[in-house]
């Protein structure tokens, strides 16, 4: 019967290849669990989950985590949370996801705040693919919901519930920009900002 209700919504929406699977929560409540602080300058980032929330402290000018072992899914699937800059002017809570076997980065308010994209596809980074947006300014202190869907190299990107960036990366070569390489397989990165994520999970999509 919950099957036959949620396919009856997906068809309402206009989605009619898809179910999703429960939610796996990802974040733990008062520890970081699964992930793993990142070290770029001789000291590993001091990062803390505290009542659910992780915080990234001001980057120096990165600060970062990353999940430790195999990811949950590498494709197929929806990652969600919610993120806010709390000090800054440049990118925060970057996610760097998987993409089959290799990984990608959404980068929310880089480049001084004014760009998004993900990094990197045929080598070109967030500020220069067909991705790139640069009509979102971000405010401090704002929470915002992040979605991320990847079925089979085609990946879109919602921001507050609305469509936000799509990408077809199939034949092409994705990867991550080297400064972020020690979050993948799955993490997060602040570049000069301070930064909260909460509320993340993971999703199996079905086709």
């Amino acid at each position: 019967m919950k099957n036959l209700i949620l396919l009856a919504s997906l068809l309402a929406a206009g989605c009619t290849t898809t179910i999703v699977s429960a939610p796996q929560h990802l974040m733990p409540a008062n520890a970081l669990g699964r992930f793993e602080p990142c070290n770029f300058t001789g000291t590993p980032t001091e990062a803390e989950i505290k009542d659910g929330v992780l915080t990234l402290p001001m980057g120096q000018p990165l600060s970062a985590v990353a999940w430790k072992g195999e990811p949950p899914q590498r494709d197929m699937y929806r990652l969600s949370y919610e993120a806010r800059r709390i000090d800054g002017l440049d990118f925060f809570a970057a996610c760097t996801f998987p993409v089959g076997q290799n990984s990608l980065t959404l980068v929310l308010g880089g480049w001084s705040g004014a760009v998004c994209g993900l990094s990197n596809i045929d080598d070109n980074d967030a500020a220069h693919n067909s991705t790139t947006r640069n009509d979102v300014l971000f405010e401090n202190g704002r929470w915002y919901k992040i979605d991320i869907e990847v079925r089979h190299g085609l990946i879109e990107v919602f921001l507050d519930g609305k469509s936000f960036m799509k990408a077809d990366t199939n034949g092409k070569k994705v990867d991550t920009r080297p400064e972020v390489e020690r979050t993948k397989p799955l993490g997060f990165c602040s570049f000069e900002s301070k930064s909260e994520i909460r509320k993340m999970m993971i999703q199996k999509l079905h086709e």
